[in-house]
């Protein structure tokens, strides 16, 4: 987070767990905000929004920004970024829903 705020993205965080993630949960959501944020700061460099929320058998991330990014069709560099998300997710059997907000 920090040095994502030192870039000059503005983030709110929530953190709401009511236990101790596993390990490798722990290690994948890191790495999931991580990409995402670095993703943000590429793309739409603003603010973000951070929600964390889980228990040992169940973990919530959900990252907004509000802007759109600077050029939508441009892919990232490697293209890699959802793809590995992805795979990080279903691999601990979970699933994951990116891309823009429609409607309020």
């Amino acid at each position: 987070m920090e040095r994502v705020r030192h870039a000059g993205l503005e983030i709110d965080l929530t953190l709401d767990l009511s236990d101790a993630v596993p390990p490798g949960v722990g290690i994948s959501a890191y790495r999931i905000v991580q990409e995402t944020l670095t993703n943000v700061l590429k793309h739409a460099p603003s603010r973000a929004t951070v929600l964390v929320r889980g228990s040992a058998r169940w973990l919530r991330i959900e990252i907004r920004n509000p802007v759109a990014a600077t050029d939508p069709a441009r892919p990232s560099r490697d293209g890699r970024g959802l793809l590995g998300m992805r795979e990080r997710v279903a691999a601990l059997g979970g699933d994951i829903t990116a891309g823009e907000e429609n409607g309020a």
